[in-house]
């Protein structure tokens, strides 16, 4: 279970670095609650104000043993392969940008 954890961790500090990339060479944020958020506050600020507590707010929940083993597996999967689409996706347009 800490190892899907730590994915998710590594999955979101990638998904940081790829839409900063993107979007420095002018490309646009698809989901517009976060293009509103960028827009207002700047995009490193915007995706820490929502990824710390997310990443942070899981693993408090796992250290308090908030549910049980078998739902944790399903929540971090979960968020995992959210976040593997999401980093899939960035690449995909980071080389179009080439």
């Amino acid at each position: 279970m800490i190892y899907l954890y730590i994915l998710l961790c590594v999955l979101n500090l990638a998904d940081i670095y790829t839409t900063q990339r993107i979007l420095g060479r002018g490309g646009s944020e698809l989901n517009p609650l976060m293009a509103k958020l960028f827009a207002r506050v700047g995009v490193l600020p915007g995706l820490l104000l929502v990824k710390i507590p997310l990443v942070a707010g899981l693993g408090l929940l796992m250290f308090l043993g908030g549910l049980q083993g078998r739902y944790w597996l399903l929540l971090l999967g979960a968020a995992c392969a959210v976040y593997l689409y999401v980093l899939w996706h960035n690449l995909r347009e980071m080389r179009k940008q080439r």
